[in-house]
């Protein structure tokens, strides 16, 4: 038997088997001797021919192999060749990265060097700038307290003063007080003299029939003379006419002018008093110059009550006209400054006064007493007309009301309605002056509730809101005013009073005009006046 192995198509070696022929030589013919040796020769020509062609597949696929691992290389050389230039790429790369690197360092360290001298140059800075600060504010503040040291030991005078002032009244009025008792002992002791002389009279004399009750002369005849007052032996004096008059005065204005009438009717009573009164009392101011404090004071009171009643009746007003400029002119007379200062003013509204009149030193306005200086600028403030003459009167009164004494006099007196009177167009002149005094009011203080209190009326929110809607006013004094109108938003009792005279757009309008002037603390104040209101809404 034999096998050999046949290399197939697909690369498979297939194995035949079978018995080995005998091989015989050819003839020189190159023919087969026999038929059976044709045959076995053809088998093996074939069997050649086959391997043959099997040969030459096996050597096409191992060529064609051959030239794809070629390919291979190539491809595998060019991938060689482009990953080592990759590779010199990224050596450059972190070469310059490297580079990069050092750079950066170099430049955070000379950035943390210059962060670190800017924070010490900043804070040798800091420290000059603190020291010069300090070196600045430090005698504002001295000055300050120094002020407000100054300001405490006034007050504290002042409260000793009006310690003393009280203890020496509270003695007088025991001192009164013990005369009062011992006065009525005694007219009770001439009480039953008298009936005890009358009733021993009637004894001895018969009896008659009834007469009368004895009047004020015979019981005067019966009284010894040196018991009867000495004025009644030599008549009164002038000065005690006035004083006579004063005590009516004051006893007239507190029971029908300070308090307010329920009518129209005793409305009209009190202006027809006044009217018949007041010019009689320009008359008679001259001589009360001579008087003290207290006699000028009954008759200030009751000019200034009559003149605010009369504000109610204008026609009576102006026939009273001469009067009042008159009584003006003899308060405002006494005029000085407080302390000194040029007295030009005074000479100016001493218009036609008379020359023989004798006057007292230090009287109305000039006088020592506060009151009386507080209620002769008030009764200047409605009876004058000139306008420096109204200046230079609210200039003193602007000075007086720096104590809260002169505060609570002034409000005591409803001074606030003689400051509404001048916030009117014909008086525009004089606007900064009463923005001064109700600045002067609104400072904080225990008459600054009072001041509100009175200010929340509607004729001072008309006065302002014509103010407002006039927009003529300078910023300086709108600016005061407004302090005053930002208090009294804060309170919900004048709620309404806003809402009718409309202050919401009067004050947005006011806004709009202001916007670009010299105030910013004047739009300030109507802004928190806007949010006071829309809160009490």
């Amino acid at each position: 038997c034999w096998r050999r192995r046949v290399m197939q198509g697909d690369g498979q070696e297939q194995e035949l088997t079978g018995d080995e022929p005998e091989l015989h030589p050819c003839n020189s013919s190159g023919e087969e001797p026999n038929n059976s040796g044709t045959t076995s020769d053809d088998e093996e020509r074939s069997q050649q021919v086959f391997v043959y062609k099997e040969l030459s597949a096996i050597r096409r696929s191992v060529k064609e192999q051959l030239r794809q691992q070629q390919a291979r290389c190539v491809e595998l050389e060019d991938w060689s060749t482009e990953l080592q230039a990759l590779a010199s790429r990224l050596q450059a790369k972190e070469k310059s990265l490297r580079l990069r690197e050092e750079c950066v360092a170099a430049t955070e360290q000379l950035a943390c060097e210059a962060h670190d001298s800017m924070i010490l140059f900043m804070k040798e800075e800091i420290t000059h700038c603190a020291e010069d600060v300090q070196k600045v504010e430090i005698p504002q503040l001295k000055a300050a307290l120094n002020a407000k040291t100054k300001e405490n030991v006034r007050i504290a005078s002042s409260y000793e003063a009006l310690k003393r002032t009280n203890e020496e009244l509270h003695r007088q009025l025991q001192e009164a007080q013990e005369r009062n008792a011992h006065l009525e002992i005694q007219k009770k002791s001439l009480q039953r003299r008298l009936t005890a002389s009358l009733r021993k009279s009637e004894q001895l004399v018969p009896a008659k029939p009834p007469s009368p009750a004895p009047s004020l002369e015979k019981v005067a005849a019966v009284v010894p003379q040196p018991l009867l007052p000495t004025s009644i032996k030599t008549g009164v004096s002038p000065s005690m006419y006035c004083k006579l008059l004063g005590v009516a005065l004051s006893w007239v204005y507190r029971l029908h002018l300070a308090l307010p009438t329920s009518t129209e009717q005793m409305q009209a009573q009190s202006r027809q008093v006044c009217q018949r009164l007041l010019p009689s009392l320009a008359e008679v101011l001259p001589e009360v110059a001579v008087m003290g404090d207290e006699g000028q004071q009954s008759y200030l009171e009751f000019v200034h009550w009559s003149m605010l009643n009369l504000d109610g009746g204008k026609q009576q007003r102006t026939m009273l006209a001469p009067s009042l400029r008159r009584i003006g002119e003899e308060v405002y007379h006494e005029a000085s400054p407080v302390g000194g200062g040029d007295t030009t003013g005074e000479s100016e509204g001493a218009v036609s006064r008379p020359t023989s009149l004798r006057r007292a030193k230090g009287s109305f306005m000039g006088s020592p007493e506060l009151r009386v200086r507080v209620l002769s600028c008030l009764v200047a403030l409605s009876a004058l007309t000139r306008m420096d003459c109204l200046a230079h009167v609210m200039d003193a009164l602007k000075i007086e009301l720096k104590e809260d004494m002169a505060k609570e006099v002034f409000l005591s007196y409803n001074g606030v309605s003689s400051l509404i009177a001048f916030l009117k167009p014909q008086n525009r002149a004089l606007w900064g002056h009463v923005g001064n005094i109700h600045l002067q009011l609104s400072v904080e203080s225990a008459m600054l509730p009072r001041f509100l209190a009175a200010c929340s009326c509607k004729a001072w929110f008309s006065a302002l809101a014509f103010v407002l809607k006039e927009g003529k006013a300078a910023a300086g004094t709108l600016e005061q005013l407004s302090i005053v109108l930002q208090k009294l938003s804060k309170t919900r009792n004048t709620r309404q009073l806003f809402e009718t005279y409309h202050f919401a757009s009067l004050i947005e309008e006011a806004l709009r005009t202001y916007a670009h002037s010299e105030g910013p603390f004047l739009c300030l104040n109507l802004r928190s006046v806007l949010v006071n209101i829309s809160d009490n809404d």
